[in-house]
């Protein structure tokens, strides 16, 4: 799979590739202004990319309604 070049819009969970396997780059402004990752151990395939949209969707609604209890933070690679 290819990530899109253009720029995601402020806010917004970008899934990338690094290394064949998936991870999801979490929006600054929830992560004090760094880039935080959260690695998904999933190899790049069709199948996983759904998957990872899926997480990605679930996170962002969980920043938009202010519920996102950052259950994600012990997966993140700081």
């Amino acid at each position: 799979m290819t990530q899109a070049l253009s720029r995601a819009k402020k806010g917004a969970v970008v899934i990338q590739t690094r290394s064949g396997r998936l991870r999801l780059q979490l929006p600054r402004q929830i992560c004090g202004g760094d880039r935080k990752y959260l690695y998904l151990n999933l190899p790049d395939t069709p199948e996983n990319w759904e998957l990872a949209q899926a997480k990605a969707q679930l996170i962002e609604s969980d920043i938009k309604f202010e519920r996102l209890a950052l259950p994600y933070l012990p997966l993140l690679i700081l």
